[in-house]
C-alpha cells in the first residue's frame, strides 16, 4: 500500500490539552473538531490535514425534460449503487452552471485514496452501474468520465 502524506496545522489554546486522537496517528479527519463543555461546543482546534484523494468524475449531459425525474433517481439508486461497492469514501453532485450544451449539465465526483479502488471499481462494478443507467435513459444523455488526484487543498 502507498504511504500517505499528511499536513497538519493547528493552534490550540495552552489551556486545552491535544486531543487524544491527534497523538494516536489520525489518518483522516476534515474539518473543525469541537471541545464540548458543560452543554456549550466552544472550537477547541483550527487545522488542515491534507491526503491526496482520487476523484473518479462523471460529467452527465440530461435533456431538461427528464431532469428532476433522472436527479431523482441518480440520489435514490445510482449514487447508492455506488457507494455500495465499498470503493469510495464520499461523494459531490455539482450542477455547470456555464455549459454550453443544450440540456443540463451535471457532474458526480466520487472521492477515494487509492488508485486499487479505482482499478477495483472499474473491474467489477462500472460496466454493470453503467448498463442500468444507459438502459433506463437510453437517448436521453450523454455521459463522459474522468479520473483526477487532487495536488493541493487549501
Amino acid at each position: 500500500m502507498r504511504a500517505k502524506a499528511f499536513t497538519l496545522m493547528f493552534r490550540a489554546p495552552q489551556h486545552y490539552p491535544a486531543p487524544p486522537l491527534l497523538s494516536e496517528g489520525l489518518t483522516h479527519f476534515y474539518g473543525i473538531l469541537f471541545y464540548t463543555q458543560k452543554f456549550r461546543i466552544t472550537p477547541h482546534l483550527n487545522f488542515r490535514i491534507f491526503a491526496p484523494m482520487i476523484i473518479y468524475n462523471e460529467t452527465i449531459i440530461v435533456e431538461e425534460a427528464i431532469y428532476d425525474e433522472w436527479l431523482k433517481w441518480m440520489k435514490e439508486v445510482h449514487i447508492p449503487s455506488v457507494m455500495a461497492t465499498g470503493f469510495f469514501l464520499s461523494y459531490k453532485i455539482l450542477a455547470v452552471i456555464d455549459s454550453p450544451n443544450e440540456g443540463k449539465t451535471c457532474c458526480i465526483q466520487y472521492y477515494t485514496d487509492a488508485h486499487e479502488h479505482i482499478k477495483g471499481f472499474y473491474n467489477n462494478h462500472l460496466g454493470g452501474i453503467h448498463a442500468v443507467h444507459q438502459q433506463r435513459y437510453e437517448n436521453k444523455f450523454v455521459l463522459f468520465n474522468t479520473l483526477m488526484e487532487t495536488i493541493d487543498e487549501g
